[in-house]
């Protein structure tokens, strides 16, 4: 399976970006950018790449909307948040985000063995191995997010004003 990195539109106002393992998405409000989830580190140079496209930066990301905090969604939470981006992620998966990628297996533990299903399947582990390659399991902590409840409506986009 080729492991490109592409960009693509797939609504008006809505980038796809990633590759074609991980995916994230770029959303262009009227009040500013938003990213729904946010790929793995070694997609930074995509992101800032596709941003410049548009005359824009990272610093122009108001809000990471984190749909859960596995480290293909979470990979750019640092760099996002040090260029001014809010980092929302659902209070129920805030603990991984703040102890790690490393982590998950400790706040979710499968119900049973991997093992079992790795040995009838061994092509599942290219995916872990993609995340690997790029960076998924080396994130650190990252205590700074603002965790929602389930059933949280945001009536605008979060983060910051007047961008």
């Amino acid at each position: 399976m080729s492991r490109t990195s592409r960009v693509r539109a797939v609504a008006p106002g809505i980038d796809r970006l990633g590759d074609d393992v991980v995916n994230f998405y770029l959303v262009h409000h009227q009040d500013g950018l938003l990213l729904v989830d946010a790929g793995l580190p070694a997609h930074l140079r995509q992101l800032c790449a596709h941003l410049a496209t548009t005359g824009r930066s990272l610093s122009d990301i108001r809000a990471v909307l984190l749909t859960h905090t596995h480290p293909d969604h979470t990979g750019l939470a640092a760099p996002l948040h040090a260029a001014g981006a809010e980092i929302w992620t659902p209070r129920a998966e805030a603990a991984t985000l703040t102890d790690g990628p490393r982590s998950s297996l400790r706040h979710a533990k499968p119900e049973r063995s991997m093992a079992p299903y790795l040995l009838r399947r061994p092509a599942a582990l290219a995916t872990p191995l993609h995340m690997a390659l790029r960076g998924g399991f080396t994130a650190a902590p990252f205590p700074h997010a603002r965790a929602f409840d389930g059933d949280h409506t945001f009536d605008a986009l979060p983060g910051r004003p007047g961008r």
